[in-house]
């Protein structure tokens, strides 16, 4: 099995301190858009989750939704 590496943000800081400026641009975008792509993706995975509950029947009353929750 293999290993998954431990990067630090430190070992990305030096790999982008040496892309040439004209480049940095389209890394940003890059970087942007993978950071963009997981958070729809964590958000599908919990809508997908929800709505498998909701089908299932296993849902609660709106009105027990709120309780616990301390309102400030």
């Amino acid at each position: 099995m293999a290993t998954i590496p431990h990067y630090t943000p430190n070992d990305f800081m030096h790999e982008i301190e040496q892309v040439p400026p004209q480049y940095l641009p389209q890394l940003f975008q890059i970087v942007h858009i993978y950071k963009e792509s997981i958070t729809k993706k964590a958000c599908l995975d919990s809508f997908e989750q929800s709505w498998q509950q909701a089908i299932a029947g296993n849902t609660m009353p709106i009105s027990e939704l709120w309780e616990d929750i301390d309102a400030e």
